[in-house]
């Protein structure tokens, strides 16, 4: 058994060693990141100028009008600084993908977009489709066909993700008409290619724009994938944060719990993953009940704090006491430093990469 920091070193070596493979092939190494759910990491990128386009939005545009929540496409060799950052903040919550492609940053931006909306069931309008996020894609491409694996991996070579596969890479190419998945079983080992089952073919879809089509069957069945992913990350942090705990490791009732937990926390309006997962903690830590308790609820009616910020502090006061190094990697309140080639300095927190405004340099 490693540990999470040996994890990430290994994940980081490979994602190197692949990065200046693939540059000595002429093939480029992108990492795409969620602008919605890796805000701080979307400050730290374009605290620089150079080695990234949005991927959304207007080409014509100038890239900094890019809405703030835009996910970002980012040219590893020009910012190699950016990988242990993201390895630490987005591969534990699967957020984010890396695109292996021959094509130069602006015409990967074009490649990608062709899957930036979709048509869903029950829905007139396209729907934003978050396929840069490793759990997304590896629930899209297993619930899908040949047609559309061709049309996505159309001038993709690999795509290398996190997933809920295994704790470390799992990676996606195309050959001779099958996609082939292929995972690293333990560290070091060499990876174990499978191909993957196509699902019966959507007649109605095609390769062609505007939009593509996800149809019903096969949205439900990556809906679904998704959200069993999201639940059982929750269920093994519980287990990883909590080892002397017995119930912590009950895994099948801390499962059930985190279900009930999310659904309690939807059912109050608190629908953003981190409101879910800070909630679920709670909830294992103090009971179901833990809001209802009157200084919890009246901390929690505070409106100068996002809920998400709010429960972040609540798990900070307990673990004053409890003193877990996983929690307080959760809630990210560790600070590390950085110094450019130009001598500028930068202090951020050292999961999510959040920028200290004040102590700026």
């Amino acid at each position: 058994m490693i540990s999470p920091e040996e994890r990430s070193a290994n994940l980081q070596l490979a994602l190197e060693h692949w990065s200046a493979g693939a540059a000595a092939d002429g093939t480029h190494a992108y990492l795409v990141i969620d602008g919605s759910w890796q805000e701080d990491l979307v400050k730290l990128t374009r605290a620089k100028p150079h080695g990234w386009e949005p991927l959304f939005g207007q080409p014509n545009l100038p890239r900094d009008e890019a809405h703030a929540r835009s996910p970002l496409l980012i040219d590893l060799a020009q910012r190699p600084e950016l990988i242990p950052f993201w390895i630490e903040d987005g591969f534990p919550r699967r957020l984010g993908i890396v695109v292996f492609m021959a094509h130069d940053l602006s015409a990967a931006r074009t490649r990608l977009k062709r899957f930036q909306s979709v048509l869903i069931p029950s829905q007139d309008e396209p729907a934003y489709f978050r396929f840069f996020d490793g759990r997304t894609l590896s629930c899209f491409l297993s619930t899908g066909f040949s047609e559309q694996w061709e049309d996505f991996m159309s001038g993709i070579d690999t795509v290398a993700a996190p997933t809920d596969l295994t704790q470390g890479w799992t990676l996606y190419r195309m050959e001779e008409g099958a996609l082939l998945r292929g995972i690293e079983t333990s560290p070091g080992a060499e990876y174990e290619w499978t191909p993957i089952e196509p699902q019966p073919t959507d007649e109605g879809y095609h390769m062609a724009q505007p939009f593509r089509r996800i149809d019903a069957p096969q949205f439900e069945a990556l809906t679904a994938c998704v959200q069993r992913g999201f639940y059982t990350e929750i269920t093994v942090f519980i287990a990883d944060a909590f080892p002397d705990l017995p119930r912590a490791q009950e895994h099948d009732n801390v499962y059930q719990l985190v279900v009930a937990a999310a659904e309690t926390a939807r059912g109050k309006g608190h629908e953003e993953e981190d409101e879910i997962y800070y909630w679920a903690v709670l909830t294992f830590l103090l009971g179901p009940d833990f809001d209802q308790e009157p200084k919890v609820a009246k901390h929690l009616a505070k409106r100068h704090l996002d809920m998400a910020g709010k429960l972040e502090q609540l798990l900070s006061i307990l673990n004053e006491t409890i003193g877990s190094p996983a929690l307080t990697e959760l809630i990210d309140t560790e600070e590390s430093h950085f110094e450019y080639s130009d001598g500028s300095k930068l202090s951020f927190r050292r999961r999510s990469g959040k920028v200290l405004e004040d102590s700026r340099k």
